[in-house]
């Protein structure tokens, strides 16, 4: 469980504006240790509920992964889902952290007289990433640095390791194809995950109030079009 109770149910007011929460098990899979965390040894149960849950987990994603899968199994392909929850590197309590991680799966709009259909993007689990960290810590995104991921398990160029100063404090990107397959996905899934730990400590009075303005004007949106050569990195043009 996570120990600040007061942190969880920001955490939770922010995003669940949107999505849904999901409260999954503490353990998981064996195979998926290490898929998206670099936690050193697995901590292993004696007395397991199940043979094939017999590892504490080191990521909250390989569980919401599996939500996700269950879900499509179902027909229920357009789903976000985040979870709020503890992770472990070790047996000792300092070992022990808070993550808050999210997955979006399928389509953001649906098709109607008003708006066409379209599909989620890592731009959309961005978005959520930044509506925590600002929403609950006041960092926007100008604080932040945004570098190319080494995981093999999420996709090459959709994936970002992402820094406050020295610190990382995420990681975000698009589920690989590869991966997918490992927990019988039929869609693309974007994701995000968020070390709680590596964040300064949280200040309930240092949290931005979000205020709701009905706009009565349309939206208007900018976008600038860059073209780049193919070796240029996405840290470099920022």
């Amino acid at each position: 469980p996570v120990k600040n109770i007061d942190f969880a149910f920001e955490v939770k007011k922010v995003l669940s504006r949107e999505m849904a929460e999901a409260i999954t098990y503490s353990f998981f899979r064996q195979k998926y240790f290490g898929l998206f965390a670099s936690a050193e040894k697995s901590i292993n149960l004696l007395n397991p509920i199940n043979a094939e849950l017999s590892v504490m987990r080191d990521s909250l994603l390989p569980n919401l992964l599996e939500a996700v899968s269950f879900n499509e199994k179902k027909n229920y392909f357009n789903l976000q889902l985040f979870e709020v929850g503890t992770v472990f590197y070790g047996a000792k309590p300092e070992e022990q952290k808070t993550n808050i991680a999210g997955v979006l799966a399928g389509k953001s709009a649906l098709q109607s007289f008003l708006n066409k259909e379209q599909d989620f993007t890592i731009w959309d689990a961005k978005q959520k990433m930044l509506e925590v960290l600002n929403s609950i810590y006041g960092i926007s995104e100008v604080a932040l640095s945004f570098k190319s991921l080494e995981n093999p398990n999420f996709h090459t160029k959709q994936s970002f390791a992402v820094y406050l100063g020295k610190n990382l404090i995420a990681i975000l990107g698009q589920i690989h194809p590869y991966t997918l397959e490992e927990f019988d996905l039929k869609q693309k899934v974007f994701a995000f995950e968020i070390f709680v730990a590596s964040l300064p400590p949280f200040n309930p009075s240092k949290k931005k109030k979000i205020i709701y303005k009905e706009d009565i004007l349309p939206d208007i949106q900018r976008e600038i079009a860059i073209i780049v050569k193919r070796e240029v990195k996405f840290e470099d043009i920022l």
